[in-house]
């Protein structure tokens, strides 16, 4: 008999459809995808426990990566209609984080002193 089983690290994006709203991290719109990270032990490639598990919201502006409080995540998970507030969310510095110019938006890596777009010197 064949026996197949093994742990392995999960992620799923959840479905969460709230409206546009300002980032906090580059000024831009932009709305959040919510994203459920987990470990999972399966037999037979079927998921039999599910544990460890964390709520990420990222932002389609600046993919900026956000810690989600742990309730909150398993509101949306469960379809109820949750807005994220900043308050929900916890920064994970140095994960996802975007300059952009000052003049015309252009993403930039962190060490530019000017925009290789249109010159102007950054602050």
């Amino acid at each position: 008999m064949i026996f197949i089983a093994g742990v392995y690290p999960k992620q799923k994006k959840l479905e969460y459809n709230a409206g546009p709203n300002t980032c906090s991290s580059c000024g831009r719109y932009g709305s959040y995808e919510v994203y459920v990270e987990y470990n999972s032990f399966s037999i037979f490639f079927i998921p039999i426990i599910k544990w460890k598990k964390r709520y990420f919201a990222v932002t389609t502006c600046c993919s900026e990566r956000f810690e989600l409080d742990a309730q909150i995540g398993e509101r949306i998970e469960r379809g109820d209609n949750t807005q994220i507030r900043d308050e929900d969310l916890i920064r994970n510095e140095g994960f996802g984080r975007v300059k952009y110019c000052n003049s015309c938006g252009q993403p930039l890596d962190p060490g530019f002193t000017y925009c290789p777009k249109c010159g102007a010197k950054q602050r």
